[in-house]
């Protein structure tokens, strides 16, 4: 018994002199990296929570000398130029990857945390583990501003093609047709509508904004039709109508199959949080029958 207590006092040494080591190298970013903090300024704190910290991140990046240019930045920065403009994308891949670091190294303070507290060893397996989540996540969640644009671009595609089918029926040429379907709703596809036909209006040709609309979609499907528009542009408003039309049918359809996907998705969506209920029912059940077996 004297001999368990003692290789578990050890091990609360050694558990307290990491933790302590840890948080010492958190306290050292801290006080080194203070001078960036303005560089995080800019950031909007809805899209980047805790971003006053990010300077930590960014202090470790530098000791590190993280070069920002491995094949994962590249296609972050595809997605960022995206989101936040080409011009800005590099700023921002520096952004995300100092928010990653800081809430990793920041979150895995919370498990000896939670061991200085409790004395429970058993918590200061959270430290890897919610500075590994932290990580991701916030590495992740770029992608999952993507998604979700791109599904919000994808629900009001149907009508866009639609009244681009009818104004251009009607005689209007494609720049026209454009604007006018662009002013005739709010949604992220019609900023973006609004967006290319502003560039339009400032001397880029109708074919080139009407491309990198397509391009900032990331898309198959709506550049599918940017591409089908470049080439009407070439051929005449008589030819642009029919390929309008025929395309009319099928963005119909593919509205219809994601209004599919999303019912189903509902569903496996609730999934999650019953099996979270479920393991927590567990560890409620079964930590105080493990702790009372231990005693």
């Amino acid at each position: 018994m004297g001999m368990i207590m003692q290789e578990v006092g050890i091990l609360g040494i050694l558990v307290y002199l990491i933790g302590g080591v840890v948080v010492g190298f958190w306290v050292y970013l801290f006080q080194t990296g203070m001078k960036y903090s303005d560089y995080f300024a800019p950031v909007e704190e809805k899209d980047f929570p805790l971003k006053d910290l990010y300077f930590v991140g960014y202090r470790m990046l530098e000791m590190m000398k993280y070069p920002f240019n491995s094949r994962a930045d590249e296609s972050l920065k595809t997605s960022l130029a995206i989101l936040y403009e080409a011009h800005n994308a590099d700023y921002y891949l520096v952004v995300v990857r100092s928010s990653q670091y800081t809430l990793a190294i920041t979150a895995s303070l919370i498990g000896f945390i939670l061991y200085g507290l409790s004395g429970e060893l058993m918590l200061v397996g959270f430290a890897p583990l919610l500075g590994g989540l932290a990580f991701y996540y916030f590495g992740d969640v770029i992608q999952q501003k993507i998604a979700h644009r791109k599904q919000e671009m994808v629900s009001d595609f149907a009508e866009v093609i639609s009244e681009l089918a009818l104004l251009t029926n009607t005689g209007m040429i494609l720049r026209k047709a454009w604007t006018q379907t662009a002013q005739s709703g709010t949604s992220l596809i019609y900023r973006e509508m609004m967006r290319a036909a502003d560039e339009m209006e400032n001397g880029v040709s109708d074919s080139r904004a009407i491309n990198t609309f397509g391009v900032r979609s990331q898309l198959p499907e709506i550049r599918k039709v940017t591409s089908f528009l470049t080439q009407g542009l070439s051929k005449g408003n008589a030819e642009l109508v029919n390929m309008l039309f025929t395309e009319t049918k099928e963005v119909w359809e593919l509205k219809k199959q994601m209004i599919h996907r999303q019912v189903e998705a509902a569903g496996s969506k609730l999934m999650a949080p019953m099996m979270i209920m479920f393991v927590g029912v567990l560890i409620i059940v079964l930590v105080p029958m493990a702790l009372s077996m231990s005693m």
